[in-house]
This record gives structure tokens, C-alpha cells and sequence, in this order.
């Protein structure tokens, strides 16, 4: 019994305007509270200090919401679980996977390119 279609949360994402999150530091653990997890602290490694990577790999740029959210279905039935749909321009993106890194972006977009589907794929810088 395995489902195959399952409701996903689309994230769509504007360019240009980006505004860097912050989460408030609100949280406030008592001492009486013990818990096995360490809670967040600001000087823990700095793993996502940006809320959003900068990177994108595009794979597809559609005129409509409607038509990006179609191509965004069949992609992540593919497997490709971190696509996200990226607003700007008057278009809607398709991303197929977003890095930090420069470096690791292109390495990644060097291996995608190896498929014909994704010859024409591309980076988008988000900063």
C-alpha cells in the first residue's frame, strides 16, 4: 500500500525583494526544563546563518503560477524533493536544488548538465 501522490507544501520564493529572516530570540528555556536536545544558541556552528541559500540551479522559467506549480509536481514525483518555485520577473522558476556555496552550485549544474533534460540549466544568484 503505497501512495504515490501526497500533498506537498510548495514554497515559492520572490527575487529581488529578498529580505533576510531573522527568528526572534523569544525562546526562553527554564532551568527546571531538561531536555536531551541542546537548544539553538546564536554561537552554535554557523550552518544556515542566511535563511536562504544564495544559489539556485533552474532547470525551467514558466509565465504562470499555474503552469509552475504543474512542472513542480512532476518534478518532485521524480524524486527531486527540494524543488521550489522561485517568483521574479514576471516569471516562475523551477529550482531544482539551492547551495550556499558558489563553487558547489556550478559543480552541481556541471553534473546535471551530463543529462540531456537538463542541458539548459542554469544558476541564479538570489543575493
Amino acid at each position: 500500500n503505497q501512495n504515490t501522490l501526497k500533498p506537498v507544501a510548495v514554497k515559492v520564493e520572490k527575487v529581488g525583494k529578498a529580505k533576510e529572516e531573522k527568528t526572534p530570540e523569544k525562546a526562553v528555556v527554564t532551568s527546571t526544563e531538561k531536555k536531551e536536545q541542546p537548544a539553538a544558541k546564536p554561537t552554535a556552528k554557523p550552518v544556515a546563518t542566511n535563511s536562504k541559500p544564495a544559489y539556485c540551479i533552474i532547470v525551467s522559467s514558466l509565465p504562470t503560477a499555474k503552469d509552475a506549480q504543474q512542472v513542480l509536481k512532476e518534478y518532485q514525483q521524480k524524486g527531486y524533493k527540494e524543488a521550489t518555485v522561485i517568483e521574479g520577473s514576471g516569471r516562475y522558476r523551477l529550482s531544482l536544488c539551492s547551495f550556499a556555496d558558489k563553487a558547489a552550485a556550478y559543480k552541481k549544474l556541471n553534473e546535471l548538465k551530463q543529462n540531456d533534460a537538463f542541458k539548459n540549466a542554469w544558476v541564479l544568484n538570489s543575493k
